[in-house]
């Protein structure tokens, strides 16, 4: 699974995507708009190309457009736990149901 959020800087507006045919209404929060995108695969899912059109009203703007949050999910890839995560997981009672996952996370600014 993966994760995206959008979040057009203040003077910003996202114009078009290629994520889907329309761009949905924002989620505020604090205030700002941002754009949530789940899309569920799996293992081993194809790379993909993401295109953004954003607009700005501001001539000759020079500042950041907008920031993107990227999570990806991994459930049962036990190629990725590590040493310590597997001796956790061992560690889980027997009346316990864990789900194992490992997560990366990574932002940017453009």
């Amino acid at each position: 699974m993966t994760s995206f959020l959008l979040r057009p800087k203040p003077t910003v507006q996202l114009n078009r995507w290629n994520i889907l045919p329309t761009i949905p209404e924002p989620n505020e929060f604090n205030g700002e708009n941002g754009y949530f995108v789940m899309i569920t695969h799996g293992v081993d899912g194809e790379p993909m190309n993401v295109t953004l059109d954003l607009k700005t009203e501001i001539g000759n703007y020079d500042g950041p457009l907008i920031d993107i949050i990227i999570v990806s999910t991994h459930w049962e890839y036990h190629k990725e736990h590590t040493p310590a995560f597997s001796i956790l997981l061992k560690r889980i009672p027997k009346w316990a149901f864990a789900v194992p996952s490992v997560a990366a996370l990574e932002a940017f600014t453009f």
